[in-house]
Parts: C-alpha cells; sequence; structure tokens
C-alpha cells in the first residue's frame, strides 16, 4: 500500500471511530433522563407529601405499594420522561412524606389525601399508575372520582383482602419493639419475595428501601395500619363499577399476588385488559422495565 493508500485507509479508520462515538453519545443521551426535581407540597389534611417531578408531557401520577417508595420506579424513567410528565409520589405514610401516627391510613382517607395532591399541584386530570396497594389506591380513586383519571395502569394490585392477616393492623400499638427488628437483613429478604431478579439490587437499592424504616417507629405503625387499605371488605366487589379503561399487568412469578387473586379481579372488571410476563415477579415494574413502560405508552396512546 502506497503512502496516499495508507492515508485514505487510516483516515477511514478515524472517521468510523467518530461516527461510532457520536452514535453511541447519541443513544447513551436519549437514554438519559432530565434531572429530576425533588419536591414537598402541604395540603390540607396537614401532611407534607414529599415527590418526584420529572419530564413533560401529559402528566402521570404514579402510587407505590405498601413499604416502598417512589424509589420503586426509578427504571422506567428513562422510557417515559421524554413523552410524559412523570408525578413520583411518596404516598402518606410512606418514604420521606409525613407519618402522623394518629391518622387513619385506609382506603377512603388516603384518597382524599391523593385529591388534595392533585389539588395542589392544578391537575384536574392525569394517569394513573399504581403497584401493589398504590394500584389498589388508584383502583379506588378512579372509582370514586372517574373524572379526574383518564386511564389507569394498576400493577400486581392488592385488591384481595385475604392476602392480609385479619386484624395486623391492631400491631401498629406495637411498633416501637417492632422497629427495632426492622434490620437491613429483614428489608432485604422481602425485597427477595417481591423483586424476581433480586440479584440486581445493589446494596445502595437495598438501602434506599430500608432508609425510611431505619429507626423509625413512626413508619413501622402507618406501615402497619395501611394494611387497612388492602384488608377492605369492599375490594374487589365494589370495583365492578369502575368505568375508567384500566390495564393490569402482573408478573407469573408474583410471591405475594397470586394467580387467583388476578382471575378475582379480572371477573370483577371483565372490560379491563390483563396482561402477564412469565418472568416477573411482583414488582413487575423493577423485572420487566422495559416491558412495563412499553405497555404503559401504548395504553395510554391507544384510543381505547
Amino acid at each position: 500500500m502506497n503512502g496516499s493508500g495508507e492515508l485514505f485507509f487510516f483516515g477511514s479508520l478515524v472517521l468510523l471511530a467518530l461516527a461510532a462515538l457520536l452514535w453511541s453519545l447519541w443513544l447513551l443521551q436519549r437514554k438519559q433522563p432530565p434531572t429530576p426535581t425533588f419536591c414537598s407540597v402541604e395540603i390540607p389534611s396537614g401532611f407534607n407529601l414529599h415527590y418526584q417531578d420529572i419530564g413533560s408531557g401529559p402528566p402521570i401520577l404514579f402510587l407505590h405499594g405498601i413499604g416502598a417508595s417512589l424509589f420503586c420506579w426509578r427504571l422506567l424513567l428513562p422510557f417515559l420522561s421524554s413523552k410524559y410528565r412523570l408525578i413520583l409520589l411518596d404516598l402518606p405514610g410512606f418514604g420521606k412524606s409525613d407519618k402522623p401516627t394518629g391518622a387513619d391510613y385506609g382506603l377512603e382517607a388516603q384518597c382524599q389525601r391523593l385529591r388534595e395532591f392533585l389539588d395542589q399541584l392544578d391537575l384536574q386530570r392525569v394517569f394513573l399508575v399504581g403497584s401493589s396497594m398504590g394500584g389498589t389506591l388508584a383502583l379506588w380513586l378512579s372509582l370514586r372520582e372517574p373524572e379526574r383519571c383518564k386511564k389507569l395502569v394498576t400493577i400486581s394490585p392488592a385488591t384481595d383482602p385475604s392476602l392480609v392477616p385479619r386484624g395486623i393492623h391492631r400491631l401498629a400499638r406495637l411498633s416501637s419493639p417492632l422497629s427495632r427488628t426492622t434490620r437491613r437483613w429483614v428489608i432485604h429478604q422481602a425485597l427477595r419475595r417481591v423483586v424476581l431478579h433480586h440479584q440486581k439490587l445493589s446494596p445502595e437499592d437495598v438501602d434506599q428501601y430500608w432508609a425510611p424504616y431505619k429507626r423509625n417507629p413512626a413508619a413501622v405503625r402507618t406501615f402497619l395500619l395501611a394494611t387497612q387499605a388492602i384488608s377492605d371488605s369492599r375490594l374487589p366487589h365494589e370495583l365492578s363499577l369502575l368505568s375508567v379503561p384500566t390495564l393490569i399487568l402482573w408478573g407469573e412469578k408474583d410471591k405475594m399476588v397470586p394467580q387467583k387473586s388476578m382471575d378475582q379481579l379480572k371477573a370483577t372488571l371483565p372490560k379491563a385488559t390483563l396482561l402477564c410476563h412469565s418472568k416477573a415477579g411482583h414488582h413487575v415494574q423493577e423485572d420487566q422495565p422495559e416491558w412495563t413502560a412499553y405497555h404503559i405508552d401504548q395504553f395510554f396512546q391507544s384510543s381505547v
């Protein structure tokens, strides 16, 4: 190869390498969500609520399950924040939101606080996404005020009262001694039941889940009191009156909400769509985030 040929060859390699680098940077930028804004707002019932606001577009309110926080939605952000305004709420009594120990954490009380939260953010109508207990609250809010919800995606909703031992909320009076047993390894073991691919959880992820309960009797108390939202005897039968278009996502390896509970809910909501993933547990959004985000987007974009 002569001198000009070598120069052309190496020049071509440099251009190809540069093109590959620019392509990689573009892909990386596409996958990176906008910088989130962490906020708090005081609602009329006296709670200071912590939430994350990210992206722009039609608003989606995300409601986590019992024992969790807005952290459980982190893997969905890269897939949805370019098309929607994502509002991730620490439910009253959870995460970094207030935890008054004398409050009611049942269905009606929590849904009233959700209404107040939407009012404070001046959101008259939103999409709703809820996981486990958050899915139950999303269903109940949509039932009570259908005009506030455009569509609803509920992930492994806890709508079967038999999922909760009867009277477990009464243990709330023992929250102080119980909090001393709520160690990091307890949270880690709980996550092994919730997330099928729990080996992918980093030590930092476990710490994020543990943080609200670390030496905090109030968090243990509100957790126990919130079981009343799941054990409500009106579930799931009154949900048969729900008119809001609903998509149910469920993982076939779910150790918390079994197949029979999903069959019961689907029978109650015959017009709802049920999609199952064979390689997901209770937190489908953590086991299969891309699949979850895809179906959330497709359902919200559809004309159904």
